[in-house]
Order: structure tokens, then C-alpha cells, then sequence
């Protein structure tokens, strides 16, 4: 069976993500320069996480796997407007805009606060959930 693409939302005609999780830039001319779409593919933030990091208008960004798998605009709900991953800490309130932003505050690596959200436990203490 082959693989469905999806546009990432905020990085429409750049970069897409497939339903099993592989990422691709997509051709595009930069200055009159013609530039080859080819997958993706980042270091291991832990043994299930991937860091990607996309380029928009001259700014580098670094998005775990799973970020970027929500940020996909599905084709019967296509939209421009860019969804908002807001991270919550359970124990103390603290909302953050990425789990690489809590991870930092915390001192946490970033798949440790994944893995919290994902299977619902707590780490070093802490708890967390997407809003």
C-alpha cells in the first residue's frame, strides 16, 4: 500500500509527512536556483523520537517526529492557520508552546517529556499533557 503525504501546517509546499511517519522536502527554486526534493531524516532524540529540523524564510527549526506529525493538514480538512502544541505540566501548571521549550525548563531531555505525554507517566517528578 502506498503512503499518503500530507502538507505540514505552516510549511505548505516545502515539506510533507507521510501517514507512517517518514518526512520529505518537496522541489522548489530558491534565487533562480533549482533545488531536488529528498527525505528527512534527523538524529535519534531517544530509541522511539526523531528530531527533524525545517527551514522556512531563512529560519532553522527542530521538530520531534511526533510535532510535526500533528502539524499535517489532512485533505479533507485543509488549513492555513497553524495549530498550536501547547504543552501543560500537570504538577504545577506551567504551560509551554513546544515539549522541547518544557523539556528545557525543566532540564529534561525532550523524550522523556514525549514519553510522559504519550503513556501518561509521570518523570523527575512531572506529569504532562497536550492542550
Amino acid at each position: 500500500m502506498e503512503s499518503k503525504w500530507y502538507d505540514i501546517i505552516g510549511y505548505e509546499g516545502l515539506y510533507q509527512i507521510s501517514d507512517e511517519k517518514l518526512v520529505r522536502s518537496l522541489d522548489r527554486v530558491i534565487n533562480g536556483r533549482k533545488f531536488s526534493g529528498k527525505m528527512l531524516s534527523g538524529p535519534n532524540l531517544s530509541k522511539d523520537v526523531k528530531a527533524i529540523k525545517l527551514s522556512k524564510d531563512g529560519n532553522r527549526k527542530t521538530f520531534s517526529l511526533n510535532e510535526l506529525f500533528e502539524l499535517r493538514c489532512k485533505d479533507d480538512v485543509k488549513t492555513k492557520v497553524k495549530r498550536s502544541v501547547k504543552i501543560k505540566c500537570v504538577d504545577d501548571g506551567n504551560i509551554f508552546s513546544s515539549e522541547t521549550e518544557a523539556a528545557k525548563y525543566y532540564g529534561m531531555h525532550v523524550s522523556s517529556v514525549s514519553d510522559c505525554i504519550h503513556d501518561g507517566k509521570h518523570h523527575c517528578g512531572h506529569a504532562f499533557e497536550r492542550l
